[in-house]
């Protein structure tokens, strides 16, 4: 079986609340790999801190180097302004853009992705596994609303959101507000609570509050 094309794991808004996780650790200086996955409760084995450093290097969050067979870690200094909220606008694109894979989806179906047998088999035909498409769309959806509404109140014509199609239809654009209102919580809970609070529990914590607000969204409301 061929290997599956990859992507990053985490949504935009969720990789920048994990990198100022990583900067509360390491401030500016390089830090070894082994020491920052041992900082955020991971094994140095572990393959769910591979993919999350993986995530962040993806987009550019993070610098990885070797030397003398040591893996360090750096906060890269591109991105100084997006952890201190001094976004401008033309950067925070192309962060979200800057993995291939969201690049391309991007150029092919612009900001809104709907789980439609055409992005299945467009995703079946680029090297994706077919166990990995769900999450993928989810985790792009997440990112473009992200992006969107940071981008809202600029000139988002230079961007090219202007350009894209709209959203195919109401549920895929309401599932993907939902997307956003999540981002927003997790977000928000990280905010609030101190950087020793592991990265797990916070994640259950906005989770569990996201699900008791989604309960009130399906019960109130109305289809237009």
């Amino acid at each position: 079986m061929s290997r599956s094309r990859s992507y990053p794991i985490l949504s935009l808004p969720d990789a920048l609340v994990l990198v100022r996780k990583v900067q509360h650790i390491i401030g500016t200086a390089k830090e070894t790999r082994e020491e920052v996955m041992n900082r955020l409760g991971y094994s140095q084995t572990s393959g769910c801190a591979n993919r999350l450093l993986s995530a962040l290097k993806k987009y550019g969050l993070i610098i990885c180097s070797l030397s003398e067979g040591v893996r360090y870690v750096q906060i890269s200094e591109t991105i100084d302004g997006l952890l201190r909220s001094e976004i401008p606008d033309g950067m925070l694109y192309q962060v979200a853009l800057k993995p291939p894979a969201f690049a391309e989806l991007h150029q092919k179906f612009g900001p809104v992705l709907s789980k439609s047998p055409e992005v299945s088999s467009y995703l079946d035909e680029n090297g994706y596994a077919k166990n990995a498409h769900s999450k993928l769309v989810d985790v792009y959806m997440a990112t473009m609303m992200f992006v969107t509404k940071r981008t809202a109140m600029s000139n988002s014509d230079k961007m090219g959101f202007a350009q894209s199609p709209g959203p195919p239809d109401h549920e895929d654009w309401n599932e993907a507000r939902q997307h956003e209102a999540s981002d927003d919580i997790r977000v928000l809970i990280f905010e609030l609570l101190p950087p020793s609070v592991p990265l797990g529990k916070a994640n259950d914590m906005g989770r569990k509050i996201f699900e008791m607000i989604a309960a009130e969204w399906d019960e109130h409301l109305e289809p237009e």
